[in-house]
């Protein structure tokens, strides 16, 4: 689903942390709101962090919050 209020966001990249590429992900119909931030270690299948099976505190609506992802790589 497409983020399209004007405060929203919607970023899927990569940045360099501490020398090595990594994936980040940030979601949320207005980027004003707290930063939720998933941290996820790596390892094993990177599970889809906007569903609502397992996310935990993820599943929340991004009305609400904004979502950010990290996978380690």
């Amino acid at each position: 689903m497409r983020i399209t209020t004007a405060h929203g966001v919607q970023e899927h990249t990569h940045v360099t942390l501490g020398g090595i590429e990594q994936y980040v992900q940030i979601r949320g119909e207005d980027r004003r709101n707290p930063v939720i931030l998933w941290l996820h270690g790596g390892q094993c299948t990177v599970p889809d962090y906007s569903s609502r099976s397992g996310a935990g505190a993820l599943s929340a609506p991004t009305a609400e919050c904004t979502r950010g992802f990290y996978a380690r790589q």
